[in-house]
C-alpha cells in the first residue's frame, strides 16, 4: 500500500485517458509540456506525471509524511484511533489528491489558482470542499471516478464567476485499499450537492471536512458495498439528469 500514498495514483480504469504528452503543473498555475506520449504504469508502480517534481518531492511529500503513520494502517483496514489534528491532516491530504486528479484532464478543473496556492502554503482546504472518508467491503482496492460540470441559473453565467477555471461543480470518488474517499465540490451559491441527492449513511457519518462528523476509531460503519459505492460515485450524474432541473448548463 506504500505506493498508494507516495504517488499521485490513477486507477487502472483511467489509464487510457493518459495517452498524451506529459504535463508538469505547479499550484501557481505555471505549466510545462514535456515528454513523449505514453501511458503510466499500473497503480502500484505508476509513473507520476500530473504534478511537477518540485511539488511532488517537496510540500506534497511533507504532507504525505504527516498522514503516513496512521493512513497506511487505515488503508489496510487495521484498527486506528485518530486525533482531531489527524483528521485535519487527513482532510488536507485528501484535498491534495482531489486537486491533482481534477487536473488529469485538460479543461475540466474547478479549483482556482488562489485556492490551490492556499492549500500548498497554509494547508487551507477550499471552503466549498466537502470531504468524506469511510470503509467499504468491495473486492476492489484501487478505483476512481470524477465528474465535473458547469451550471448556472441564467445565461448571465455562474455565481460566483468561474475565476479562471472551467467548472464549478464536481464529484470525485476513490477507492484506496479498504478506504473510500469522496469529494463533493460546488463552487456555486446556487446548488449544494448534499441537498439534491440524500445519502444519510455517508453525508451524516463519514464527513471529515468541514466540521468532522465521524468517530475517531477506524474501521467504522457504514461499510459500503459495490452498489453503495456506485451510488456515491454517480451523485452528480443523478443531479444533472434529474427531471426537476433548476439550472442550465453554462457553457454547453
Amino acid at each position: 500500500m506504500h505506493d498508494l500514498l507516495v504517488e499521485q495514483a490513477a486507477p487502472d480504469t483511467t489509464l487510457p485517458t493518459y495517452d498524451r504528452q506529459a504535463i508538469s503543473r505547479t499550484p501557481d498555475g505555471k505549466e510545462e509540456i514535456t515528454g513523449p506520449r505514453r501511458k503510466p504504469g499500473r497503480v502500484f508502480n505508476i509513473q507520476v506525471r500530473a504534478v511537477c517534481e518540485r511539488c511532488n518531492n517537496g510540500w506534497m511529500n511533507r504532507r504525505e509524511g504527516q498522514v503516513r503513520p496512521f493512513l497506511e494502517s487505515m488503508i489496510k483496514g487495521n484498527q486506528v484511533t485518530l486525533s482531531a489534528a489527524d483528521l485535519e491532516a487527513l482532510a488536507q491530504w485528501c484535498a491534495q489528491k482531489f486537486i491533482v486528479m481534477e487536473h488529469s484532464t485538460l479543461g475540466t478543473s474547478l479549483t482556482p489558482k488562489a485556492d490551490r496556492v492556499a492549500l500548498r502554503d497554509n494547508g487551507t482546504i477550499p471552503p466549498y470542499f466537502r470531504i468524506y472518508v469511510g470503509n467499504h467491503v468491495s473486492r476492489s482496492r484501487s478505483a476512481g471516478r470524477r465528474h465535473s460540470h458547469t451550471v448556472a441559473r441564467s445565461t448571465a453565467g455562474p455565481i460566483p464567476p468561474l475565476d479562471g477555471t472551467d467548472r464549478n461543480i464536481q464529484t470525485i470518488s476513490l477507492i484506496v485499499g479498504r478506504l473510500f474517499l469522496h469529494l463533493n465540490a460546488a463552487r456555486s451559491s446556487e446548488i449544494q450537492i448534499e441537498d439534491w441527492v440524500i445519502i444519510p449513511a455517508v453525508w451524516s457519518r463519514c464527513r471529515i471536512w468541514p466540521n468532522p462528523n465521524v468517530g475517531l476509531s477506524w474501521p467504522r460503519r457504514p461499510l459500503l458495498d459495490n452498489q453503495g459505492l456506485g451510488l456515491l460515485s454517480h451523485v452528480l450524474d443523478d443531479i444533472i439528469e434529474t427531471n426537476i432541473t433548476r439550472w442550465i448548463p453554462f457553457p454547453n
